[in-house]
């Protein structure tokens, strides 16, 4: 009897051992099969900078639990006209953003007035192949400036080849004129403006910019998320803003700066408020000190 049991104990223990196995290798072929079946979805933008160089930025994400995570450390390939090797632009691997960015120029002999730009996500462990095409036209977007009467205006065109292929005049275009921050741009309108049917657009410049020790300001006119261009830029840097002078007695008594240059009334502020947090730091550890002597003495009695 006490045989068959321990016979009968030790089927079972093999009965779960191998459950719990069959469990664990289904859960991993299963976690293994959702990590194959992850789409990977691609957004496509292009840019074209100061008419000359030209940026493809590629967006990777994936749909996770019901929401888009950003899929980083993965290669995308950015093709011309074509999938394949021959039109190979280049194939960098996207960022913390999900974002794998080329800067690349045309060839001086690219005449042509369209062109296909093709992003593919392909042979990725965990991910199945994506791929992303967008179809630009040739754009030239500027913009020149002008100060009459203590009144400064910038003046932005926008053309692009008509059906001839010579460059014309694009009416109905937004266009936006910003000024380069240390962290972003700031935008000289909040008004939606568009181009006339010469294809400019008049903005007038505020006279109250702060701009460096010599009052440089850094503008730039964009086109953003056009149907046939794409992202135009143009920049230029103009002297309309207001210098700012550096002033030395005033900056030497930053906080930042030695303590020798500082207010001394500061100081002693400074000084007693830290005082103080050091009295009630040492206030408490002799408080719990007494408590754990007390403590001691009560157990000896």
């Amino acid at each position: 009897m006490k045989t068959q049991h321990i016979r009968t104990h030790t089927l079972t223990w093999i009965i779960l051992v191998a459950l719990m196995t069959v469990g664990s290798t289904v859960k991993l072929l299963a976690q293994e099969s959702t990590e194959e079946d992850k789409k990977a979805r691609i957004s496509l933008d292009f840019f074209r900078i100061k008419n000359q160089e030209q940026k493809l930025v590629a967006t990777v994400k994936t749909r996770v639990e019901g929401f888009f995570e950003n899929v980083t450390g993965v290669k995308i390939r950015f093709y011309k006209d074509e999938a394949s090797e021959e039109y190979l632009l280049g194939s960098p691997e996207t960022d913390m953003n999900g974002k794998a960015t080329l800067m690349f120029s045309p060839p001086e002999a690219d005449t042509s007035i369209w062109s296909t730009y093709i992003a593919v996500l392909e042979d990725v462990p965990g991910y199945k192949d994506a791929e992303k095409e967008i179809e630009v036209k040739k754009a030239s977007l500027e913009f020149t400036t002008e100060e009459v009467d203590s009144v400064r205006m910038v003046n932005i065109f926008v053309s692009a080849p008509d059906s001839t292929g010579n460059m014309a005049p694009v009416a109905d275009v937004n266009a936006r004129l910003f000024v380069k921050r240390l962290f972003g741009a700031l935008p000289v309108s909040d008004e939606m403006e568009f181009t006339d049917e010469e294809g400019a657009l008049s903005v007038e410049f505020p006279s109250d910019i702060p701009g460096d020790k010599d009052g440089n300001l850094l503008l730039v006119a964009r086109v953003s998320d056009h149907e046939e261009f794409g992202n135009l830029e143009f920049s230029k840097t103009v002297p309309w803003g207001q210098a700012v002078k550096f002033d030395q007695s005033k900056q030497l008594k930053e906080l930042w700066l030695s303590s020798s240059n500082t207010y001394k009334g500061f100081l002693i502020i400074v000084n007693l408020m830290l005082l103080g947090v050091v009295g009630v730091i040492v206030y408490i550890i002799r408080q719990l000190m007494q408590i754990k002597k007390l403590g001691m003495e009560g157990s000896t009695e």
